[in-house]
């Protein structure tokens, strides 16, 4: 069973992640793991980053409309990756 998920998970991936995560004989967990912390092992940068985009945003030629918008859609990222920064 083992083989049959490191299969799945190494074919759902891109060839370029699937060299950085797999190992000779790794198991299942192992890979999932390493897969994990690809993407969620830099929380904190991109918690960082999306507050420096909000925090960067100005109106300039944006009408009123689409520049609320476009700050109420920064908003959430920015919350959504600080929040998960915590845990």
């Amino acid at each position: 069973m083992n083989c049959v998920v490191c299969t799945w998970l190494l074919g759902a991936i891109s060839d370029d992640l699937a060299d950085i995560v797999s190992q000779r004989g790794a198991f299942a967990r192992t890979i999932w793991l390493a897969i994990d912390s690809q993407f969620l092992g830099n929380r904190v940068t991109r918690a960082l980053y999306a507050d420096q985009e909000f925090r960067a945003f100005t109106q300039g030629d944006l009408s009123v409309v689409k520049y609320s918008g476009t700050s109420a859609n920064l908003s959430p990222r920015r919350r959504s990756s600080s929040t998960s920064s915590m845990g």
